[in-house]
């Protein structure tokens, strides 16, 4: 019953209306930042790489925009799984069959999974698109220090020499942070069973790191910070971005614990 019904919902959700137009979305987005992202060569780039037109590396608006609403549309996603007609007559059959705490988990679950890869998944094609036009297997310390990654940061050398390896753990990062988003998102939907709520309560969460951390000197503390690769990290953002993890990961388990205690067949 819990994989059946584990798989049921993730492609119930799979197979939602606003995912197939994110779908489409995330393409057009990729489309749009390579119709705009240039890679000039000469005697300052003799060896350009992709990464110089990757969202997150390069130095462009939609970077820095795209991981600030991030966590909008990972709440949003977030929601569906209650969202629907389909979730509301259901409830009480599947509660009773999988209990609280199973019913809880399986849906964080489902929410974790489809929250993360829908961030994940612009940032993706966007890479893939960037990697038709530039090589990005072999980097050039000099091209990237000025206009990818500064050298003085904590993580050039790991870049420089494995530079997909770096490209696969951000986007792991990425995909559990804005995982953690959608599943918070569903826990707090649970409780107060107001949709647009539950997404603007996790944002002001978001956007209060994001206003609060320059004004203590620690802007990286935020994830529309520290996620992105060329805002470059200093020794202690390692750190901050553990914290933050842990943070989210003890709400997460708060938050279960209260839904599993007062929820109810209403």
């Amino acid at each position: 019953m819990t994989k059946a019904y584990f798989r049921a919902q993730l492609l119930r959700l799979l197979d939602n209306r606003l995912v197939t137009l994110w779908l489409l979305a995330a393409v057009l987005i990729a489309a749009y930042h390579q119709m705009g992202a240039t890679i000039s060569v000469g005697p300052w780039n003799v060896h350009p790489t992709a990464y110089q037109a990757m969202i997150g590396f390069d130095f462009s608006s939609l970077s820095s925009l795209y991981y600030l609403v991030f966590p909008l549309v990972a709440s949003l996603f977030g929601t569906f799984l209650l969202a629907d007609g389909h979730s509301q007559q259901s409830y009480l059959f599947e509660l009773t069959k999988l209990g609280k705490i199973r019913y809880t988990l399986i849906n964080m679950l489902v929410a974790f999974l489809v929250g993360g890869a829908a961030i994940v998944l612009p940032l993706v094609f966007d890479m893939l698109f960037a990697l038709t036009r530039e090589q990005g297997i072999v980097i050039d310390p000099f091209n990237v220090s000025g206009q990818v990654i500064n050298t003085e940061t904590v993580y050039f050398s790991h870049f420089i020499h494995r530079p997909l390896w770096f490209l696969f753990g951000y986007l792991v990062l990425l995909f559990f942070i804005a995982g953690m988003a959608a599943a918070i998102t569903f826990l707090i939907f649970k409780i107060v069973r107001r949709r647009a709520l539950a997404i603007l309560i996790v944002f002001i969460g978001f956007l209060s790191e994001w206003l609060l951390g320059p004004l203590i000197g620690l802007a990286e503390i935020s994830p529309a910070i520290f996620l992105i690769p060329s805002q470059g990290y200093k020794a202690i953002t390692p750190w901050l971005m553990a914290v933050n993890l842990s943070l989210a990961f003890c709400l997460l388990v708060c938050l279960c614990w209260q839904v599993v205690r007062t929820d109810d067949l209403k």
